[in-house]
């Protein structure tokens, strides 16, 4: 072995071992529980796998969906299906993570959480689930792109399709106008503040397919409704979406 290699094996195993070492001294806390927790030991980076498993669960779809119509009229509902795999009711812990990922730069965790909306999914309905010609985040303007450093929805979307096994496309669907944050707003504000923001850039990639929308949480659905009703006018045959979290 020649003294450059044996330098970089030692000084990878000497990176190893003071990880090794770091996780047992000052362990990682589980971000829905608070418990020690060690890397590697979860399939959720940050969560504990028992915490994951004991979060209550979102709504089946049909639940969901009939929330969200609760929002708008009949006639007015661009999307065909909702899924979402954990629920927001009081004392759940699942926006601990949703806020680390959306404003801390949790990359990893939020393509883990992603993988775990395209298993549920899957779960849901395999048939539906790998009939997906393409998985499209909801898409931030590009002064918040600036502001924040990126989207997190795209990167659920690499996790979700990772899954699904289908093609992600960051760039098919742009947001032309900036928006102030849903958070404060009601359904009707929500619903006008996101009324013609978005515009689809290629309709090649989605005109006559099924189009899977991604984003963090479900909240009355004004953006997610928003995005379907754009990819809709230009051409999808078929617009579903799918979150991390749901607010029933």
């Amino acid at each position: 072995m020649t003294l450059p290699r044996l330098r970089r094996v030692v000084q990878r195993s000497l990176v190893e071992t003071l990880r090794a070492v770091d996780d047992v001294l000052f362990p990682q806390c589980c971000l829905l529980s608070g418990t020690p927790l060690l890397t590697g030991t979860s399939r959720i980076s940050g969560i504990s796998d028992a915490a994951i498993d004991a979060h209550p669960p979102a709504p089946p779809p049909s639940e969901l969906f009939a929330l969200l119509a609760r929002h708008f009229d009949a006639d007015d509902i661009a999307l065909g299906c909702v899924y979402a795999r954990f629920a927001i009711t009081i004392g759940s812990t699942i926006d601990a993570a949703i806020h680390a990922l959306k404003y801390q730069g949790r990359t990893v965790l939020a393509q883990d959480l992603g993988k775990e909306v395209g298993r549920h999914v899957e779960w849901m309905d395999r048939d539906r689930a790998h009939s997906y010609a393409a998985v499209i985040p909801v898409p931030i303007h590009a002064a918040r792109r600036r502001e924040r450093g990126y989207n997190q929805a795209d990167h659920i979307a690499v996790g979700v399709a990772e899954i699904l096994r289908a093609p992600v496309c960051t760039n098919t669907l742009v947001r032309t106008r900036y928006t102030v944050t849903q958070t404060q707003l009601d359904a009707t504000h929500r619903a006008g503040n996101v009324h013609d923001a978005f515009c689809v850039m290629d309709r090649s990639i989605i005109h006559g397919r099924h189009i899977l929308l991604i984003d963090d949480v479900l909240t009355t659905g004004s953006t997610l409704n928003a995005c379907a009703t754009a990819l809709l006018e230009a051409g999808a045959r078929r617009v579903d979406a799918a979150t991390i979290a749901a607010a029933v």
